[in-house]
């Protein structure tokens, strides 16, 4: 049999019987005291038959003394053993007293539970034949105790959110705070109701999931009328204020947001603006959402383009193009979570604006949100590029009413091998078992993440302890399932009705996002950027967005003549689209048609006349066709608003001077 970290009062002992019976003990305990006599009997009943008895005392307070005179008192058979680090108790499975356990000579459990089933139990293993019954509930006196077991638990899965000043409803630090709501605690346990973790178990490096056996000790010790123990323990120590120390720079919302009392859920996008005169490198963020008690989570984006509105919507649209690749980071905030330097830094330069999307609950009264954001600086510049890859098929999100079991589906093919770093999946109220896998090029199927009972109020980010890495050609699969009938108790419409995909809380998503590291040096964006607008379209051919930035990432990646059709489509889908206009004219100017470039970049000013890169460009276009007396002029106007900018100062001398330059 396997040995255990046991001290014995003989010293190391080796198991060596054919059956081992354990039965754990208290001297304290009436119920264990009161079966002494059939102990007894059932010890005489098997004497001589290779069947040893042993007596474990867990509790760490027991002392030799104390556990001879029990023995004695009772006249207790078998061989007395202390158990102090539990050892024996969890491989047991045993949390109550008196509780047996009977394992067969190869160390297998083969049963575990109330004493009257024992003499049963070790004749059917002496009989090599299975135990009928290999588990039962008992009843008697909890081996658990605050200060020895239940205080680890507590302090280790709850009490980050649960104390002051945090976002849970009250605290759990001391051991008054605990007994008082140990029933409580034991049935949200139970039901895995709390702590709040949906994923299946993996390997994630936060991963809140209590164990059976960790569950089992809070249900036997609240049932036992929540016992202190001897000693004392000393809650754990939480930084109060910014948890990294001071910012280099703090941003707020520039109003608060009033929630009002009551109502659905809200999400809210609060635009910040980072007052920074020159680039800078963030190696970690701390997001302090305003108003712990109202706001359940938030997720912060870097929009370099100043594209996103302030307002309602769970979901913050983001203009992005190959020349402003997504920074590929999780900036995220729930309850209870500690802040830490990323792995890789990330860039902010001047004009960026950062959107904050926020989760709040209404509490029964209006109340204000402004939240601000930390922003820690380094002088590092980023030497690793992820990315954020999105799987998702919103398109075929059309769940009829009353629908149990409505899938969705995507694939993606990784075009080169790539680390998963993080995970985020992400659906609304009718989610309901979200799966994600991958396949390699072998055949071998590897789980990403799986939750099998969704719940959208507590949506996290889920980092991998160790990078999931994954060869070229492997194929990356979320099937997702949502219920849509009356059954569904998060379903927000009653009687149900037709959802579709949408951003408010009553629509429906379906989206998937990852973490990843391309492998290989340098920066791999763009080709994961590449295959993953490709894939897109053929999902959906004519979106605009995709088209648009798959064009610029194949110009950006010198293939000016795979990205005219991109280019020329997303221009046909959107001809008021002064961007697309304008990376359409830097594409034909690419190519040598200079005069189809000037058409198109007039176009564009046509649309906004403010657009001072479609006016570089014509300029450009028009100095390159020797029309320097107008690419001069279209320069001069661009520094009629921005006297300072080098790159067009540098144009002008230079146009200057080849005009002067001609015969």
């Amino acid at each position: 049999m396997k040995s255990f970290a046991i001290l014995l009062f003989c010293g190391a002992a080796a198991f060596a019987a054919d059956v081992q019976v354990f039965l754990f003990m208290r001297t304290d305990c009436p119920a264990a005291n009161a079966y002494a006599p059939e102990l007894r009997r059932v010890a005489q009943e098997f004497r001589g038959r290779h069947v040893a008895f042993y007596l474990v005392y867990p509790e760490p307070d027991e002392n030799k003394r104390a556990i001879e005179n029990h023995m004695a008192e009772f006249a207790l058979p078998g061989t007395p053993l202390r158990d102090p680090d539990r050892e024996l108790q969890k491989r047991a499975h045993v949390s109550i007293t008196p509780e047996a356990a009977v394992f067969d000579a190869a160390g297998g459990l083969k049963y575990h539970g109330r004493t009257e089933e024992l003499e049963g139990a070790i004749a059917a293993v002496i009989a090599g034949k299975p135990v009928v019954h290999p588990q039962t509930k008992v009843i008697g006196c909890s081996l658990s105790d605050f200060n020895h077991d239940i205080a680890p638990i507590i302090y280790k899965h709850c009490s980050a959110c649960h104390r002051p000043g945090e976002a849970a409803p009250f605290s759990l630090l001391t051991y008054e705070d605990v007994k008082k709501r140990a029933k409580q605690i034991a049935d949200v346990t139970r039901r895995r109701f709390m702590p709040p973790w949906l994923p299946e178990p993996g390997d994630f490096t936060d991963e809140q999931r209590l164990s059976s056996e960790e569950i089992e000790a809070i249900s036997s010790w609240a049932g036992a009328g929540a016992p202190e123990g001897s000693g004392s323990i000393t809650p754990p120590a939480f930084t109060e204020g910014w948890q990294m120390g001071p910012p280099d720079l703090i941003v707020e919302a520039a109003r608060p947001h009033t929630l009002p009392a009551s109502g659905p859920d809200v999400y809210w996008n609060f635009i910040l603006t980072p007052d920074i005169k020159t680039r800078r490198y963030v190696r970690a963020i701390e997001i302090r959402p305003g108003a712990k008690r109202l706001v359940h989570h938030a997720n912060l984006y870097v929009d370099r383009a100043r594209s996103a509105k302030e307002g309602p919507g769970m979901d913050p649209v983001i203009e992005r193009t190959a020349f402003d690749p997504d920074d590929g980071h999780f900036l995220f905030w729930k309850p209870g979570a500690i802040p830490t330097e990323d792995i890789f830094s990330w860039q902010l330069d001047p004009g960026d604006n950062l959107v904050l999307n926020v989760h709040m609950q209404p509490s029964g009264k209006s109340e204000a949100v402004r939240p601000m954001v930390g922003l820690y600086f380094t002088d590092e510049k980023p030497r690793k590029f992820p990315l954020l890859l999105q799987l998702e098929h919103d398109g075929a999100l059309n769940i009829p009413p009353g629908v149990r079991d409505f899938e969705i589906a995507d694939d993606f093919k990784l075009p080169e091998a790539a680390s998963v770093l993080a995970v985020y999946p992400h659906a609304h109220y009718l989610g309901h078992v979200l799966d994600a896998y991958a396949t390699l090029p072998t055949g071998e199927r590897k789980r990403i993440i799986k939750i099998n009972n969704w719940d959208q109020n507590w949506q996290s980010i889920y980092h991998y302890r160790w990078p999931l890495l994954l060869p070229k050609g492997t194929v990356i699969s979320m099937r997702y399932h949502y219920d849509n009938s009356a059954a569904n108790v998060r379903n927000p419409n009653h009687p149900p009705k037709q959802v579709q995909a949408g951003n408010l809380a009553t629509d429906e998503m379906g989206h998937l996002w990852l973490e990843v590291l391309p492998a290989g040096p340098g920066d791999r964006r763009l080709e994961f950027e590449q295959a993953i607008l490709a894939h897109r379209l053929e999902k959906y051919p004519n979106d605009f967005p995709a088209l648009l930035h798959l064009g610029t990432v194949m110009l950006s990646r010198l293939n000016p003549g795979g990205a005219l059709p991109m280019l020329q489509a997303a221009v046909k889908s959107d001809p008021k689209s002064a961007e697309a206009r304008n990376f359409l004219g830097a594409d034909l100017l690419s190519l040598g048609r200079v005069g189809e470039a000037i058409a198109q970049f007039r176009a564009a000013l046509g649309v906004r006349p403010d657009y001072s890169n479609a006016r570089l460009n014509l300029g450009n276009a028009l100095v390159r066709a020797g029309r320097f007396d107008e690419g001069i002029a279209e320069y001069r106007r661009i520094l009629e608003g921005n006297p300072s900018d080098e790159l067009v100062k540098d144009r002008l001398e230079k146009a200057i001077a080849a005009r002067n330059a001609r015969p």
